[in-house]
C-alpha cells in the first residue's frame, strides 16, 4: 500500500491492525483503498463518483445510468456478441469433442 497510496506507514499499519481485529470489514478495507488510488488518478470527485456507482451496481443491485442495447440478428446468439471469434470457434470446437 505504501507504493500506490499518499498514506503514511502508520495509517496503513491503523488499517492493517483494524483489518485483522476485525475492527474494519475487508470489503470497505478494499473500498477505501480503491478510492485512494482512484483519486491519484482521477481526483477526488470522479473517485467519489466510481465508489457510488459501484455501491449503486454491485452492492444495491440497481441497473447502471448508462447501458448499451443490441439488437440479435437472424441466427446470432448472446455469445457472439460477447465474445471475440477465435473464442468463438474455440468453444465450439470444444463443444463437439
Amino acid at each position: 500500500m505504501q507504493l500506490v497510496t499518499r498514506w503514511s506507514p502508520k495509517e496503513i499499519e491503523t488499517l492493517v491492525k483494524d483489518i485483522a481485529s476485525g475492527g474494519i470489514h475487508p470489503r470497505d478495507a478494499k473500498m477505501k483503498l480503491a478510492h485512494e488510488i482512484t483519486s491519484i488518478f482521477y481526483g477526488d470527485a470522479d473517485a467519489k463518483s466510481a465508489e457510488e456507482t459501484f455501491v449503486r451496481m454491485f452492492q444495491q443491485k440497481e441497473a447502471p445510468d448508462e447501458m448499451a442495447e443490441y439488437q440479435l440478428q437472424a441466427g446470432q446468439t448472446f455469445w457472439m456478441l460477447c465474445l471475440p471469434r477465435k473464442w468463438r470457434k474455440a468453444r465450439a470446437r470444444h463443444a463437439l469433442d
